[in-house]
C-alpha cells in the first residue's frame, strides 16, 4: 500500500500518480536547467540543501540536487509528501517542533535536518506532483522575498516540464509524420513550415517531381509552382486553406525538375500547427 497521502483537494492519489506518469520524468537524467534552479534556489535562500523532488507510489525521485547528495529516498523518510497536500509555500522554522516530523530519522539525530521551507510544484490540471523545497542543519526562517523567489522558482520548473511535454509529442508527431511518408511510397509526400519551406520529402515526391530530398529542403514551395501560379499566389493560398481548414485538396501545375506537369493534389495541416504536409495523390 503506498504511503503517500490522499490530497484534500479532491484528487485521489490514483489520479495524482497518473498525472505525474503523464509527465514521464521519473529517472531521467539530470538536465542542467534543474540543476541550475536548485543552485539558485540554494543561493537565494541561504540553505546548504536545495533539491526538486516528485513523490512517486513508493519513493521521493529527485530530479535535481544539491547538498544531500542522493536520487531518492523511501516515503517514509519523506517530508515534502506530507507538505504537498498544502496547497502554497510551506515553512517550518525547526522541524523537531513539528510532530509530523519530530521522529523521522532525518531529523530526530543531533546533527539532522532542521530547517524546511518548500513550494509545490502543480501541474497544469491543479495536481502536486512534489516540490522545490529547501532545507537546512540549523532553525532559521526566510523573509518574504525569499519565499516569493521560491515560489517564481517553483512555477519555472512546472513550465520547464510542460516544455518537455511539448516537446516529446512534437518528437512522436516527427516520428508518425516519417513513418507516414515512408510508408506510402505511392504517393508524393512534402512536410512544408508555415512559411511555406520544404522540410522533408518522400521517396514517391522524388520520383514524382524529380528532386532528392536534398535539393529541395529548405526550399521555398513556389519551387514546384510555374510562374502563372505564382503570380496568381497559388501556392499562399493552398496553404492558408489548408492553416485555417486542416484539409485541402486543389489542383495545380507542379514543376518537375526537368518539366512540367499538372497532378491533383491534397494539402492538410499535421497534428502540430509549426508544420503543414502536402500530398500529392496521382
Amino acid at each position: 500500500m503506498s504511503n503517500a497521502p490522499v490530497l484534500p483537494t479532491g484528487w485521489s492519489e490514483r489520479e495524482r500518480l497518473a498525472e505525474l506518469d503523464r509527465y514521464d520524468i521519473l529517472d531521467a537524467p539530470s538536465e542542467p536547467a534543474f540543476d541550475d534552479i536548485v543552485q539558485l534556489a540554494s543561493q537565494i535562500c541561504h540553505a546548504p540543501i536545495a533539491v526538486i523532488n516528485l513523490i512517486a507510489e513508493n519513493r521521493e525521485w529527485f530530479l535535481a540536487e544539491k547538498g544531500f547528495g542522493v536520487r531518492e529516498m523511501p516515503l517514509h523518510l519523506s517530508i515534502c509528501a506530507k507538505t504537498i497536500e498544502h496547497p502554497g509555500p510551506v515553512v517550518i522554522p525547526d522541524l523537531r517542533g513539528d510532530d509530523r516530523f519530530a521522529s523521522n530519522p532525518l531529523v530526530k539525530t543531533a546533527d539532522g535536518l532542521r530547517f524546511y521551507a518548500g513550494v509545490p510544484l502543480v501541474s497544469s490540471a491543479g495536481i502536486p506532483l512534489g516540490t522545490l523545497c529547501v532545507l537546512d542543519w540549523q532553525p532559521r526562517v526566510l523573509t518574504a522575498a525569499q519565499t516569493q523567489s521560491l515560489e517564481a522558482l517553483g512555477r519555472q520548473v512546472m513550465q520547464l516540464l510542460d516544455l518537455r511535454l511539448v516537446k516529446a509529442a512534437y518528437e512522436r508527431s516527427e516520428s508518425m509524420n516519417r513513418q507516414l511518408m515512408h510508408n506510402q511510397p505511392g504517393q508524393a509526400l512534402l512536410i512544408l513550415d508555415n512559411q511555406g519551406r520544404i522540410l522533408a520529402c518522400n521517396p514517391g515526391a522524388e520520383s514524382a517531381l524529380g528532386w532528392d530530398e536534398h535539393e529541395l529542403s529548405g526550399q521555398s514551395l513556389e519551387l514546384l509552382f510555374t510562374a502563372e501560379d505564382q503570380a496568381r499566389q497559388l501556392p499562399q493560398t493552398l496553404l492558408t486553406y489548408a492553416r485555417q481548414q486542416g484539409h485541402h485538396q486543389g489542383e495545380g501545375l507542379y514543376l518537375r525538375r526537368t518539366s512540367t506537369s499538372c497532378r491533383p493534389a491534397t494539402v492538410s495541416t499535421p497534428c502540430r500547427p509549426s508544420r503543414t504536409r502536402l500530398t500529392d495523390s496521382s
